[in-house]
């Protein structure tokens, strides 16, 4: 045995324990050895005060030689290396028989190498192999095997997986591929220069986010500005918040957030300098008079991301713009002009690669005519002179670019092919799409990739304009209606200025109620004739008597033309069972509904948000409208649109009808989001429209032109403002019919911009589609979202609950407690529970209590004593509840009760008989694989940086059934069935069909009896059955050949060649592309390079034995 002073051993906690059977174990560091009496004494060290709950451990310990095991430190553990803490990362080998690992300080971030005999680590982090615990007869509680079983398939596709995911896992979202891809690109490097110009609805916000909590967290002391147009900042606050748990101010890693809107950055203090900017809706920078400044911005970080709506390239000067913003080194210099031919170059591949794209969905097409008859395919005329097209058009692509790793793709492309090579033909036209963009740097995701449910979890809700709500205007509503547009007619030479300035806002709350217009009147500064001011004096009356005696209307509403009586029938009528929510832009409005709600329904059925509440009073109506099925309507004025969830409403009624689509679009917004439940997937628009008047215009022009209630914006929003001010110069020019005369001409250029758009999105998604690694993420997230399941929440909860917590009974929502933790079942696994001070002064955690306490007090009910956690392992019930805690990877509670089940190897190795539908004895072997983080970061590679390869290796365990000679007949499928039965009945099996061979007193169960037939312990039994000799050879030899299958398995579910192929591909792509577009690049070497490491990391990865355990399936 390798013992000597200063190094890591596993011993035995002697006063809990059979002195001879122990299974509670610690760790420590060896301080001096007695080789004459074959003893030594052990330190076990505290540096995070963890003995505060476990007493009982001692500060040192003498033992025999024999108690003891050489032992590694757990990958992750928390150390302490010359005072400074850090986490272990991985071993960095063994030399004169001692460790060394590679540690990674928290206050620095720097890496290091260090011996095991400089490190100071807890006393419950040891790693032993299972193999040594079985030859031990160390077989823990199969309560606890089936617990860990379950909960390291979710930990292993956490920890596997690429780069973000866990992060991402994090968050209350729905995960989704193009989301994952993105976070991974813009990590994967040194530094972040991308720009995120996905189409509305898509998630940029989310991707920004996350990419920067990845910063965050591998990062210290660093300053971050986070830019955004004004009517946002209120919604990035709340979506950082919430979500990701991202504040302004400074974090735990001593970084500094900070959180401006336009305005306050323009008017703040100059040159300051960041390391990580993102700026959103940059587009709108472009011509605006402080774009020197934000390009100085950019110049200054090392770190950029911007949000823009998708360019548009045929718009060369500001697509420049853009790409002077994203990286000004490299943009500056071009010329318009320079530039200009850089994009005509794109355009030619652009156009022949769609017609090639054309015919292979043609060929598509056939094929799935007659998907059951592929020899009809082959043979079909039509379908052969299409494959002879697509090559040829192919072949033409190839003339233009001159790439070796595209002819190979051709190339391969073989009419003898299955379906006469069409996902051949799609993987070269993924490489040309996805290589031959102008920079590679921006990220475009359109909305087509959501509609393809081979490779998205979720999709998009669907919109629909469900009511319209019209009516003639009553008399004094005419008469003030007709004395506006006089009073506009009259001005001569109407400017858009002075008609945005000085009428619209009359316009529109015209549209909206007589209360808003008569306010808005007050303050214009029209001259207001006596006529006027009668007729809207007598609008007004009539609008508050309707008020004040809105249920007797009620009775016969059809007598009645007006507005506000046709929205509360409708409401009444037709969405009485609904959840709703109901905008407004003006606050006169927003004061007349809330009044006549009030007369109507009763207290509970009503939430409100309106700008002048208090924040206490915002979100305890958010918190009601979320979880009260009773609260039905939310009134909101519109700065309910900025970054609130109302997605447990299918309605939305719009009071009046903005002048701009993004502000519909915001609206809309709210519950129209990526994260919505895919079991209720409409959204419902119910506009109120007034017929013949201007609204109407704008209305048919919004709903048939844009078609915004029923689509989002995709690709339109960077021409919006075009958009706009051709509407605002039509009206200009005639109040009455210049939007209806135009709308002709308008809607002919949004169809040809739809034209040029559905061209650019259709290259964009065929190159995301098709491209071999984002095939690979969606099957990961498909794995996951398999996992992350109610089995795995009950897993946790039981596991949490033997570990020393005790949850309460209700498996969707649960509540911890400080309190409630229990020492005494605590020390069965050492669980290290959270700092449940600072957990409990977390800002997310201070803001849910006190949204709880006012819920409390609002409904005069107790709701707990404020210092428990109520949260869910459930992701859809997490989404829906803004003021519920999400127990997932990153939160203090989960991240312990996962650490504990991992590293306690309480349930690493254990011996049970199970009833079973078959006779089968032997063992089953689990294997993770995982890249050879040793190789990477001695070549000074972070693991990081693996990222965008990672998942090419598999996420997958290798679980291996290694059959007694008499038993190796029988299927391993039927094997494998039997045994996942016991881990779908997980904790609960160990009462009902499994008997614990490893029990050492005689008391107890087992469907077995064997104490009860034999006299002796189920552990004394299987001792004298298996001796130590025959029972070590049986170990060894069947985990020899286990490991031997496992890496066959392992092997078989990794994709290196593909790996391989996709380096050539890049490292071909990048070179022909730089000389295609006249670009010079010296980085390639360094490129393929790291490239050739990261590789070898693939094909030299670490094989790691999960678990052991020996089973015996009785029929």
């Amino acid at each position: 045995m390798d013992l000597k002073k200063d190094v890591y051993v596993r011993c035995p906690i002697l006063d809990r324990e059979y002195l001879f059977d122990p299974r509670d174990f610690i760790v420590g560091r060896i301080v001096s050895i007695d080789e004459y009496a074959e003893q030594l004494t052990v330190c076990f060290f505290d540096p995070f005060g963890y003995r505060a709950y476990y007493d009982d451990i001692p500060q040192e310990h003498s033992y025999a030689f024999s108690m003891v095991n050489r032992c590694e430190l757990q990958k992750g553990t928390r150390i302490k290396y010359k005072g400074k803490a850090g986490r272990i990362i991985c071993v960095e080998g063994k030399d004169n028989d001692e460790y060394s690992y590679f540690v990674q300080l928290d206050l620095t971030k720097e890496v290091l190498t260090c011996s095991e005999t400089t490190l100071e680590a807890p006393f419950s982090e040891g790693r032993v192999s299972p193999v040594v615990q079985l030859n031990k007869y160390e077989f823990q509680n199969p309560s606890w095997y089936l617990g860990r079983s379950v909960v390291n398939r979710v930990n292993k596709i956490l920890d596997n997986s690429i780069l973000g995911f866990k992060e991402l896992a994090g968050c209350k979202i729905y995960l989704m591929p193009h989301q994952l891809n993105t976070i991974m690109r813009c990590n994967q490097e040194k530094n972040c220069r991308y720009m995120l110009a996905d189409e509305v609805g898509m998630g940029k916000t989310i991707e920004a986010s996350a990419v920067l909590k990845l910063f965050l967290l591998k990062k210290s002391r660093k300053s971050i500005a986070i830019v955004v147009p004004d009517a946002l900042k209120e919604q990035w606050r709340v979506e950082l918040f919430l979500k990701f748990d991202i504040a302004q101010g400074t974090d735990v890693n001593n970084n500094t957030v900070n959180l401006l809107s336009f305005s306050d950055y323009v008017t703040g203090q100059d040159l300051v300098n960041y390391d990580f900017v993102v700026i959103d809706e940059v587009h709108r920078l472009l011509n605006d008079a402080e774009y020197e400044r934000y390009h100085t911005l950019s110049q200054r970080a090392d770190n950029i991301l911007l949000l823009s709506a998708t360019p548009l390239q045929r718009r060369t000067s500001d697509y420049l713009n853009l790409l002077r913003l994203l990286d000004p080194k490299k943009y500056d210099d071009y010329s318009d002009k320079e530039f200009a031919e850089l994009v005509a170059l794109q355009s030619k591949i652009i156009t022949q690669i769609m017609g090639v794209i054309d015919d292979v969905d043609d060929l598509q097409d056939e094929i799935n005519e007659h998907e059951e008859d592929e020899a009809y395919v082959r043979a079909d005329k039509k379908c052969l002179d299409l494959f002879d097209d697509i090559v040829d058009g192919l072949e033409a692509v190839s003339e233009l670019i001159n790439d070796e790793a595209y002819n190979k793709l051709i190339s391969d492309i073989s009419s003898e092919d299955e379906n006469l090579g069409i996902s051949k033909m799609y993987i070269a036209i993924s490489y040309v799409c996805d290589n031959y963009q102008i920079e590679r740097c921006i990220i475009r995701n359109r909305r087509n990739i959501l509609y393809r449910d081979d490779y998205a979890s979720h999709t998009r809700p669907v919109r629909k304009l469900s009511g319209v709500i019209t009516y003639q205007s009553r008399a004094s509503e005419y008469a003030v209606y007709e004395l506006l547009i006089e009073i506009i007619e009259s001005e001569s030479n109407l400017s858009v200025e002075t008609l945005m300035n000085k009428y619209k806002p009359l316009l529109s709350s015209y549209f909206s109620s007589a209360s808003a217009f008569s306010h808005e009147l007050s303050v214009s500064s029209i001259a207001v004739s006596d006529q006027l001011s009668d007729a809207v004096s007598k609008w007004v009356s009539e609008e508050k008597y309707n008020a004040s005696n809105i249920a007797e209307l009620l009775d016969n509403p059809e007598d009645y033309e007006d507005r506000m009586l046709k929205v509360i029938d409708y409401l009444d009528q037709e969405l009485y069972k609904e959840k709703v929510v109901i905008f407004t832009s003006f606050q006169e409005t927003f004061d007349l509904y809330k009044d006549v709600l009030s007369q109507i329904y009763e207290e509970g059925k009503l939430a409100f948000f309106n700008g002048n509440m208090s924040s206490d009073e915002l979100e305890l109506n958010v918190y009601r409208f979320q979880n009260e099925k009773s609260c039905q309507i939310l009134l909101c004025d519109k700065t309910g649109g900025e970054g609130r969830n109302f997605q447990v409403a299918d309605y939305i009624i719009h009071l009046d009808l903005p002048w701009d689509a993004n502000e519909i679009e915001q609206r809309i917004g709210r519950l129209d989001r990526l994260e919505r439940d895919p079991q209720r997937p409409e959204v419902n628009s119910v506009v109120v429209i007034s017929e013949e008047s201007l609204e109407q215009q704008l209305f048919k022009f919004w709903n048939k032109g844009i078609n915004v209630f029923e689509e989002s914006l995709s690709g339109l929003e960077i021409v919006l403002e075009d958009i706009n001010n051709q509407m605002f110069s039509a009206i200009a020019s005639d109040i009455k019919y210049g939007l209806f005369n135009a709308v002709s001409n308008i809607l002919e250029t949004i169809t040809q911009l739809k034209k040029e758009i559905k061209r650019e999105q259709r290259f964009d998604t065929v190159g995301y589609l098709y491209k071999p690694i984002n095939r690979q993420i969606a099957r990961l997230l498909r794995y996951y979202s398999k996992n992350e399941n109610e089995l795995f929440s009950k897993t946790m909860l039981n596991w949490a609950s033997l570990a020393g917590f005790k949850p309460s009974d209700n498996e969707e929502i649960v509540k911890f407690s400080a309190g409630e933790f229990r020492l005494n079942s605590a020390r069965n696994t050492l669980l290290i529970p959270p700092d449940w001070t600072a957990y409990l002064q977390s800002r997310q955690m201070e803001f849910a209590a006190h949204v709880n306490e006012l819920y409390s007090d609002y409904a005069a009910k107790g709701l707990g004593n404020g210092k428990e956690i109520k949260g869910t392992f459930n992701r859809k019930t997490a989404i829906d509840n803004d003021y519920l805690h999400f127990f997932a990877p990153g939160d203090a509670i989960f991240d312990c009760i996962v650490d504990n089940a991992i590293h306690s190897t309480k349930g690493q190795a254990t011996a049970f008989a199970m009833q079973s539908e078959i006779n089968w004895e032997g063992f089953i072997y689990t294997f993770s694989v995982e890249p050879n983080e040793r190789l990477l970061l001695s070549n000074g590679i972070s693991p990081s940086e693996i990222a965008y390869f990672r998942n090419f290796l598999t996420s997958d365990m290798a679980v291996v059934p290694v059959a007694f000679e008499k038993y190796q007949d029988i299927p391993r499928e039927k094997v494998m069935s039997e045994y996942e039965k016991v881990i779908e009945i997980g904790f609960r099996a160990v009462h009902t069909c499994i008997d614990h061979l490893g029990r050492r007193g005689k008391k107890g169960g087992g469907f077995l009896h064997i104490s009860q037939r034999v006299g002796v312990s189920n552990l004394e039994w299987f001792k004298n059955k298996f001796p130590e000799d025959l029972w070590k050879s049986y170990v060894e030899g069947s985990y020899a050949v286990g490991r031997k299958q496992a890496l066959k398995d392992l092997s078989r579910n990794s994709h290196l060649r593909d790996a391989k192929e996709e380096v050539q591909r890049l490292i071909a792509a990048k070179v022909s592309s730089d000389t295609f577009f006249g670009r010079e690049d010296e980085s390639v070497d360094i490129l393929q390079t790291k490239y050739d490491i990261i590789l070898e990391s693939l094909r030299t990865p670490t094989i790691v034995l999960e678990s052991a355990c020996y089973v015996w399936m009785v029929r």
